[in-house]
């Protein structure tokens, strides 16, 4: 038996909410878009959330520049700079 886990769907862990009744119209969601103004601390985490949660569409703005002073607050914008 292996403890590995193989699933095509990103998703399919959120639809498991629609099934037991938690999410009545889980597609709608994908229909969204979200905009989040400031990626630091807090808006970092909210956006990772909202893509887990499955936002079909998310509008990010900073005016922040990517320093070694404010990594701590800009690690996800770094990440998708790198990454994109």
């Amino acid at each position: 038996m292996s403890a590995e886990v193989v699933d095509s769907n990103p998703y399919s862990r959120l639809m498991a909410l629609q099934r037991m009744g938690i999410v009545a119209n889980y597609e709608r969601i994908r229909e969204f878009s979200v905009a989040i103004v400031g990626i630091g601390g807090v808006g970092s985490v909210a956006a990772e959330m909202l893509t887990r949660c499955g936002i079909g569409r998310l509008l990010l703005y900073d005016y922040d520049k990517v320093e070694l002073a404010n990594m701590n607050r800009l690690f996800s914008s770094a990440l998708s700079r790198t990454l994109f």
